[in-house]
Order: structure tokens, then sequence, then C-alpha cells
């Protein structure tokens, strides 16, 4: 079976219309899904948070690790960076898979063996399918970011981040990119296969802001080691510059107020703009790359 980290929560809420909250039910049958198609789970969390009692009770490998987050955000979460050392230390050589927490999982056998087979050099980022029943396949594709990703142990051992937490806006742009940055391939998987039960989106637009603002660091460093720039880099820079000088952006309306409530009057407005526009360039280039798999 194919190692797949997570980080379980120590509760589940998804509630229904009716003002049902299937959150047990829901994540007893993710945990189903992985191990019915091949995955074998392990969660990583923080030695301060309650843990899940799904987690015992499902029989969960748990790895903790000695710190967290709870200094800058508020909760117990793991930094990306600890997350990554975590998965690399536990003794997997081969591929691995990183993915959200609620996230149910349908793959096909062909699909499955593509994965199993992965190697050094290569990677599977995918996005989710929205749908709205547990037991459906049929749903939305989710656009503004990823939740599954498989990389080869070997790759994933020169992760190095200190900037980017597992739950938090931003990491599922920035451990792509900087996968794909340092020349993975991307493997060709063509059927949806990512499924995730539909939930009111939480919006956090201060730590959005203050993690954008960590992407934003990274991007120069980035754009300031042109003497040794790859092709990707300089195509991934060509994109995000494009998306920052546009003269307008796309946010919607709703989130735009939100927003200038958050920043005093809207004296942020203009970064976040630019940082929406950089979360819309990474989208366009993670796409350009996973399509030319």
């Amino acid at each position: 079976m194919i190692p797949l980290f997570t980080s379980i929560p120590p509760h589940f809420s998804r509630k229904q219309a009716d003002g049902q909250d299937l959150g047990n039910q829901y994540a007893r049958a993710c945990v189903k899904s992985w191990r019915n198609n091949g995955f074998d789970p392990v969660t990583v969390n923080s030695k301060n948070e309650a843990l899940a009692s799904i987690i015992s009770e499902e029989n969960i490998e748990c790895i903790a690790v000695g710190r967290d987050a709870r200094e800058k955000f508020g909760k117990p979460l793991i930094f990306l960076g600890d997350f990554i050392s975590a998965a690399c230390s536990h003794q997997v050589d081969g591929p691995l898979v990183i993915t959200n927490a609620d996230i149910l999982i349908d793959i096909s056998t062909d699909d499955y063996r593509r994965l199993e087979n992965l190697q050094p050099g290569q990677c599977f980022v995918s996005r989710r399918q929205d749908i709205k029943e547990m037991d459906s396949r049929l749903g939305s594709e989710y656009l503004q970011g990823y939740d599954f990703f498989a990389f080869h142990s070997s790759d994933l051992k020169k992760f190095r981040s200190d900037d980017f937490v597992m739950g938090m806006p931003w990491w599922d742009h920035y451990l792509p990119i900087w996968m794909y940055l340092m020349g993975l391939e991307q493997l060709s998987i063509k059927d949806p296969f990512v499924f995730h039960l539909s939930h009111a989106e939480r919006w956090d637009f201060e730590k959005w802001v203050i993690l954008g603002e960590n992407f934003m660091k990274f991007i120069q460093q980035t754009g300031n080691s042109r003497a040794g720039l790859s092709a990707q880099a300089a195509s991934y820079l060509e994109v995000v510059n494009r998306n920052i000088n546009k003269t307008e952006g796309g946010l919607k309306n709703s989130i735009k107020t939100a927003l200038k409530k958050m920043t005093k009057s809207g004296r942020l407005e203009k970064k976040i703009q630019i940082l929406h526009q950089v979360a819309d360039a990474n989208v366009e280039w993670l796409d350009r790359m996973r399509l030319a798999g």
C-alpha cells in the first residue's frame, strides 16, 4: 500500500442543509476510501493537540511533532516543513501521498499502478471534485487550489520551509510549485479520483494575507536567482508578472467588501489585489504543468 500522509483534525464537521452534522460519518468514509483504494493512512499532529477519536478507533498511525503554529496562528497546526520531514522519516523509500484529511479517493486500478510505480523526478498533483453527497462521484472541479499530491520520497527529502502551515492558505500552491521548479515531471492521470463533500468556505483573510506575503518573498527569491534560472522558473515568473500587471483583478465583490473591512477602510486593498493576482498566476501555471504531463 502507498503511504498516505495527512493531518486529521480533532473534530470533523459537515453540516447538511437540514442542520444534520455528518462529520464523524464523513471522516470514516474518507479513511475507508483511502484503505479500499490501496493507501495506508498516517496522520501527523502536534504533540500538544488533542487527537480525534477516529485515529485510535480506526488504528491509524500517528506521528507527533514537537512544535506547532499555535503561537502564530492560534491553532496547533503543523509547519509544512515539519510535516514533510515526518513523512520522509517514516522509512519510506518510494512514492508517498500527501492529502487533506477531508478527501475521498476512488482511483482506477491502472491509475493506482501509475502512482505505485512513480519514480524519482516524477510527481502527481490533482484538484478535487466537490460533491454534494458522499456517495456521488459527479461534481464540480475546485479551481482555487489542490488537495492531492504524490511524490517520491527521495525528492521530498530536499524540501525545506518554515513559511507555510498545513491547513492554512498558500501551502497547496507553494508545495507543488517548489517541486516543479526542482524539475519534477507530472504523471498523466486522466480520470478524476479525488472527491470532497462540499461545505461553506471558511476564509480567514488576515492569515491569507500574512502567508501570502511569505509567498511573495518566495517569488522574489526565485527571481533573484536569475543566473541559474531554470526554464520552469522563467515560465513561472513570466506568468506571475503578467498577472500582477493586470489593471483589473478578479476578486468577487463579496470578498472585496470583506477584505476592505479587515484592512482598515481598504488601506491594504492594493496588496490584497496583488496577492489575488499571484494566486491566479499560480493556478494558471500549475495547470499548465499538470496538463503537460
